[in-house]
C-alpha cells in the first residue's frame, strides 16, 4: 500500500503580495514528487527573477521546505557540494 505524502505545514506571509501566489501554487501540491518539483521551481524562480523582492520570498519558502525535508539548510548543502567536487 502506498503510504500518502503529508507536506509540511507552512505559514505564508500576507506582505508582500508575491506569497499568495506562492501559497496558491504550495496548494496544489498533492505528492512527493510534486513537493521536490515545488522547491526547485521556487529556487530557479529565486535566481532567475530581476525583482529583490520577489527573488527573497521564493529563497524564504523554499529554503524553509527544503531544511524541513532534508533537516539540513539549502546553503549548507550547496557548501558541501561545493567541497565535494
Amino acid at each position: 500500500m502506498k503510504s500518502k505524502f503529508t507536506k509540511p505545514a507552512v505559514s505564508f506571509p500576507t506582505f508582500p503580495a508575491i506569497f499568495i501566489w506562492i501559497k496558491s501554487d504550495y496548494n496544489k501540491v498533492e505528492t512527493y514528487e510534486q513537493f521536490a518539483n515545488f522547491i526547485h521551481e521556487c529556487m530557479t524562480r529565486a535566481e532567475v527573477t530581476t525583482n529583490e523582492v520577489k527573488s527573497a520570498a521564493y529563497q524564504r519558502i523554499a529554503n524553509a521546505l527544503y531544511s524541513s525535508d532534508t533537516n539540513t539548510s539549502y546553503e549548507s548543502k550547496q557548501l558541501e557540494i561545493l567541497i565535494n567536487s
